[in-house]
């Protein structure tokens, strides 16, 4: 059992725990985590500090450039544990429009598989209708198995697969959801 949080630094702990997984696990979908250095996230008033920014972004104040208004939920377990995120973009930029998506979300490496991801797409997709959408983008590497099943088991549906962005070369898969 999985809920949907506005990030706190109640769960601090639990996210530097998680930050040190995804940088172990060396995965291209968690580069959002790559930018994070869980030394510092470790810092009481650095994390704070970060937690203060995500709720600025959601609010739409203090934007750095090419960045849109967001907001940013944490999945936490019924264990209290931080189990990873999902990201609403409130607008999309002609980048998003392409590659990011409306939706991003991500499950911590030790928790995957568990249908955490699929649960926490869904709870996502709810937001986004009580935000006022009628459809979103979703977007994943045309690779990634799990997160394409994910996505077509909260009805998404195909409208292309585009050249990715990366230099990995992956293939990028754009899905609407329709709310």
């Amino acid at each position: 059992m999985i809920t949907l949080q506005l990030p706190s630094v109640a769960f601090k702990e639990s996210y530097v725990a998680a930050v040190r997984e995804f940088h172990a696990d060396g995965n291209r979908q968690a580069e959002y985590y790559g930018v994070l250095d869980p030394e510092k996230l470790s810092d009481q008033t650095y994390f704070g500090n970060y937690v203060a920014s995500l709720e600025r972004q959601r609010l739409g104040e203090d934007l750095p450039d090419g960045y849109v208004p967001a907001t940013e939920f944490w999945i936490i377990t019924d264990q209290g544990l931080y189990a990873g995120r999902v990201h609403i973009r409130h607008q999309l930029t002609e980048y998003l429009r392409k590659f990011g998506g409306h939706i991003g979300y991500n499950v911590r490496p030790s928790m995957r598989g568990q249908g955490i991801g699929s649960e926490a797409l869904q709870f996502g997709l709810q937001e986004a209708r009580k935000l006022g959408f009628e459809s979103v983008l979703i977007t994943c590497d045309d690779d990634n198995i799990a997160s394409r099943k994910i996505i077509e088991k909260n009805g998404g549906v195909l409208e292309n697969t585009i050249p990715g962005e990366h230099p990995n070369g992956a293939m990028k898969r754009r899905y609407w959801v329709t709310l």
